[in-house]
């Protein structure tokens, strides 16, 4: 990682379940570090709320003001990471035949041109055998998949583990809006580049459709 940011001391929350409770509650001229649910995209579009799906609650929106904010350009990681994190089961949000009938009828919308493209995501859930240590979990992942853009977060009982290859949105010092999707179709990432040749214009769509949507 390039550059690494530790906000630790906890000054102030925010907590919320829409963006009008949130908008009401941040301050301006603050640093925040938080998260963004996906759940809250039902408020943006009709979507159906799938929360059952959870074990338990937390709010749509948290951020956090942190008395201490450090940047690190080398974040060392534990040497000797443990490996002895197991799971006991691990579901998934959908049946075999549930994700087929989503994706076939998204092949339908995508015909009848309602839409160009989906995102059709999937949750897993599990339990660990035991509580691991979640810092050395963070840690294990990403030794093992190295990702631009990683996060843990603890908020009292609650850890977010993440390691994204995407970059969302940021504002940078001239404030132009960024952002790095990742795109494609492709089986594996040893794919040759004789096959790329192969489907020029299906690339190249690929290609149109996100910045499509990035723009969007």
């Amino acid at each position: 990682f390039p550059v690494t940011i530790l906000a630790y001391d906890l000054k102030n929350e925010i907590a919320a379940d829409s963006f009008s409770e949130f908008s009401k509650k941040i301050k301006k001229d603050k640093r925040y570090f938080g998260y963004i649910s996906y759940d809250i995209k039902n408020q943006l579009e009709d979507l159906k709320q799938e929360r059952d799906f959870y074990i338990k609650d937390y709010p749509n929106i948290w951020f956090g003001e942190f008395e201490k904010v450090a940047e690190v350009k080398k974040l060392k990681l534990p040497e000797n990471l443990n490996s002895n994190i197991k799971v006991k089961s691990i579901r998934s949000q959908f049946t075999k035949k549930q994700y087929i009938s989503k994706v076939e009828k998204i092949r339908q919308e995508i015909r009848g041109a309602s839409v160009y493209q989906v995102n059709l995501t999937n949750k897993f859930y599990g339990e660990f055998e035991k509580e691991p240590d979640h810092f050395s979990l963070f840690s294990r992942l990403i030794s093992l998949n190295p990702v631009p853009f990683a996060a843990y977060v603890k908020i009292n009982d609650l850890h977010i583990i993440s390691a994204s290859p995407e970059l969302f949105l940021r504002i940078d010092e001239k404030r132009n809006l960024i952002t790095c999707p990742i795109k494609g179709t492709s089986k594996n990432s040893k794919r040759l580049e004789s096959e790329k040749e192969e489907a020029p214009e299906k690339e190249e769509a690929e290609e149109k459709i996100e910045v499509k949507c990035a723009r969007f």
